[in-house]
């Protein structure tokens, strides 16, 4: 066959280069970054939203009464009084993981108190619980940890406790929170949202 009919050939199919020129490139599709984002709610009083944000949640509490609300979000990390928006408590169960930010039961008669703080109606606070892949039991935000099974996060939920404000309550500033040392924990509701997915 010509050369030149060869090359009308290639054109019309491929186009014609030299064996000179380089040859194309490929270009494969370039994918998005994953960033998921999952977000779960709960709670007709004291409104709790948690949502995935990398290897943290991410969370908000907003008072939905017409009364000043004690939003319990601040325990201490491994039985000390540092405490932070940062802690949890934590509780893995073959993967599934609840992070608790309570007025916790006495402990052999003893109180640990959670930081709390006085929300008035409306009014929001938020924060973030570093968790990573998987439970780590020496990380410096854990108050306490019980894993059953893998260690490894399947997914999260939050449990917040909380109460209606009392002049008996003898709330006592603690860093940037308040420490209520007579506070009936028979007084204390719980909101635990739906689980938010980790893998």
């Amino acid at each position: 066959m010509p050369r030149n009919l060869l090359c009308v050939i290639l054109i019309a199919e491929l186009g014609c280069w030299s064996a000179s020129e380089p040859a194309p490139e490929l270009r494969t599709p370039r994918v998005a970054p994953r960033t998921p984002e999952t977000c779960a709610q709960a709670g007709e009083r004291l409104e709790v939203v948690a949502c995935r944000q990398g290897t943290n949640l991410a969370w908000t509490v907003t008072n939905r009464t017409a009364v000043p609300l004690w939003a319990f979000v601040a325990p201490p990390a491994k039985g000390a009084y540092a405490f932070s928006r940062d802690n949890a408590v934590v509780i893995a169960d073959r993967g599934h993981v609840v992070l608790m930010k309570l007025e916790p039961p006495l402990i052999e008669g003893e109180r640990f108190p959670t930081g709390a703080v006085l929300l008035a109606p409306g009014e929001s606070d938020q924060g973030s619980v570093p968790i990573g892949e998987r439970i780590n039991p020496q990380a410096k935000n854990i108050g306490g940890v019980r894993v059953t099974g893998t260690a490894w996060v399947m997914s999260v939920q939050l449990e917040v406790g909380f109460a209606e404000q009392h002049p008996m309550d003898n709330p006592h500033p603690v860093s940037s929170f308040m420490v209520l040392t007579a506070f009936r924990r028979v007084r204390q509701e719980l909101v635990r949202t739906p689980a938010v997915p980790w893998r």
